[in-house]
């Protein structure tokens, strides 16, 4: 086996020779990395020299997870009951006022707070002089909400997608290493010192019990990929439902703020020590003999573009079906709204 993917490696142009990555410096893969190396020195034949820092390390970082994952979920809780629920409601008012008014009251209940116009904007009711009727604050707060410019909030969408594939590239990653990494019931050899060469080495985590695995992806992987796919629905709930361009802006940088959490808890919360142990750490993802040594490929070379493409069909998908701040919302607000804003927001002259 060696002997062909030697040979082939010779024939091959510009072969991808990357077999070891480095571990993400974040909680989640922080406690991994720290769990996975004390527990090699324990069970090692002889034991450690120092038990009972490997023990107390191992205990802190399963405390510094519990505390990251207590911490995530009551975030994205009080998000809901404090900021999404209350934007949606005023939208909702706000869009409700304006059905009533331009379709002359023939509207029909939708059960979530709100009317639309019968018929819509193409139908027999909907009468755009009617726009003129409503006062200046309802105007003010109706042509700004991020549907009347489905563009706006689509690249404000994107952008926010683009934040949360980060965190799910990650679950990803670690995914297809505890698949590729091979099952070693001897947790003890589970690393091997590799020299880079020169005055640089690190340890590589060659392999794991099948125990350990099942730990690692239903104690760090599950929860970071629940609680980012929770946060990357909120997000959009709620940069959908605000009255205001300005504040679509200011929200989708707040939400970082809760990606962001896994980073700050472990530079903020874990030793000096720890990090550069985790920094010599990594991970083993050769894929096979089939597979590594390949050439350039479009895949190899641009196949993350298609996290984009997610991106861009996640968002038709939200504004066109899935999205439940306005419910059956019509798409009639943008054109009464045209003139008012370009009277108001006008590129060149203001």
């Amino acid at each position: 086996m060696l002997g062909r993917i030697s040979t082939r490696l010779k024939d091959e142009e510009d072969p991808d020779l990357h077999e070891f990555e480095e571990i993400e410096e974040t909680a989640y893969t922080g406690a991994m990395a720290t769990i996975i190396k004390d527990m090699q020195h324990l069970l090692k034949q002889g034991g450690s020299k120092h038990p009972f820092p490997r023990v107390a390390r191992i205990l802190f970082s399963i405390l510094v997870l519990v505390i990251l994952i207590t911490i995530q979920f009551y975030v994205l809780i009080t998000i809901k009951t404090f900021v999404t629920s209350p934007a949606v409601r005023s939208i909702r008012q706000v869009y409700d006022t304006y059905e009533r008014t331009m379709y002359h009251g023939h509207v029909k209940d939708t059960g979530w707070g709100f009317a639309l116009g019968i018929g819509g904007k193409e139908g027999p009711f909907f009468d755009p002089t009617q726009f003129s009727k409503l006062d200046n604050d309802l105007k003010g707060s109706l042509c700004l909400i991020p549907f009347s410019q489905p563009a706006y909030l689509s690249l404000i969408l994107f952008i926010w997608s683009l934040a949360v594939i980060g965190e799910l590239k990650a679950c990803w990653t670690l995914c297809r290493w505890l698949q590729v990494i091979p099952t070693d019931d001897d947790i003890s050899k589970s690393m091997q010192k590799h020299d880079a060469g020169g005055d640089e080495e690190f340890h590589v985590i060659v392999g794991l019990p099948i125990w350990f695995k099942s730990g690692l992806l239903f104690a760090v992987i599950v929860p970071r990929f629940l609680a980012s796919m929770i946060l990357f629905w909120l997000g959009c709930r709620w940069l959908s439902a605000t009255l205001d361009f300005t504040e679509v802006l200011i929200n989708a940088i707040a939400l970082e703020f809760v990606i962001s959490l896994n980073s700050v808890i472990y530079h903020q919360l874990v030793s000096d020590r720890s990090k550069r142990d985790l920094g010599k750490l990594r991970l083993h993802v050769k894929r096979d003999g089939n597979t590594y040594g390949k050439g350039p490929t479009i895949e190899n070379f641009i196949g993350t573009f298609g996290w984009a493409l997610f991106a861009v069909l996640w968002i038709y998908l939200y504004l066109s079906h899935f999205q439940m701040v306005l419910p059956g919302y019509q798409w009639d607000v943008r054109g009464p709204c045209s003139p008012w804003v370009a009277k108001r927001f006008n590129f060149w002259r203001i």
